[in-house]
């Protein structure tokens, strides 16, 4: 039992399964901070007064801060795990 346990650690803190894991703490972290500080913009905006603050709050109410987060923690991702990818296959020619 302890010999597939390890093994099966070693497949995810091993080569490719790093890379993922690291790609993915990166990307929720960057996800979760972009989430912040739009969320922060969108308050602002909606606490003036006027037709960009309605604005605003109707692309809150839509979820589209969440979207961008989403996207932008996606981008982080990948270029997280493909930098990655490209500083492993350097070091190992």
């Amino acid at each position: 039992m302890i010999g597939a346990l390890a093994k099966l650690f070693q497949y995810l803190f091993g080569g490719m399964g790093k890379r993922v894991l690291v790609g993915m703490g990166l990307g929720i972290a960057s996800g979760a901070i972009s989430l912040a500080v739009i969320n922060f913009y969108i308050n602002k905006i909606v606490s003036s007064a006027g037709a960009l603050g309605d604005m605003a709050a109707i692309l809150h109410i839509g979820g589209m801060d969440t979207a961008i987060s989403i996207i932008i923690g996606a981008v982080v991702i990948r270029a997280s795990i493909g930098a990655t990818k490209l500083s492993l296959s350097k070091a190992a020619k």
